[in-house]
């Protein structure tokens, strides 16, 4: 009898909370949004000096060095785990909470040294094809999956921004 109680109590309080959720909501937009492409690597080998590779996006380019650690800090700067060296592409795909967002500067960076801080290169940056090239924004929207690819020639990297 006690079993068949809490089987009735437990379908009770699935139904009730089935009904009361609204269902599948078509206006329902989600938490997130993706940015993801492909990196596609050229030129002269890969320097073995670049011991760790990552897709950064900023809000704003950053200005000095500190200014990278303060955008991380503030949760205006999103970034990939590691990428795979010593390859000729690599796919990426990057959660952005909360959106909408844009970002001013996106780039693959490269870290060169031990310094987690300052010890990193700009590999590409997400630029038009004017003379010189313009960082271009990207905006997402709510369940966005924005496409955007790099092409990295190790034989001509970007300026870099704090030189």
């Amino acid at each position: 009898m006690l079993i068949r109680l809490v089987q009735y109590l437990l379908c009770g309080i699935t139904v009730a909370t089935l009904a009361g959720c609204g269902g599948l909501d078509p206006t329902v937009l989600p938490d997130n949004a993706q940015i993801s492409g492909t990196i596609f690597y050229s030129g002269a080998p890969w320097p073995d000096s670049v011991r760790e590779v990552r897709v950064v996006l900023f809000q704003s380019q950053p200005t000095a060095p500190d200014s990278v650690l303060s955008a991380i800090l503030r949760n205006t700067a999103v970034y990939t785990d590691t990428l795979r060296r010593f390859v000729e592409q690599e796919s990426y795909s990057l959660t952005i909470p909360s959106p909408p967002r844009s970002f001013g500067y996106v780039v693959v960076a490269g870290r060169t040294g031990d310094n987690l801080l300052k010890d990193w290169h700009m590999l590409a940056v997400h630029t038009s094809q004017a003379d010189p090239p313009v960082p271009i924004p990207v905006s997402v929207q709510p369940g966005d999956n924005v496409q955007v690819n790099f092409f990295i020639d190790f034989a001509n990297l970007p300026p870099q921004p704090f030189n």
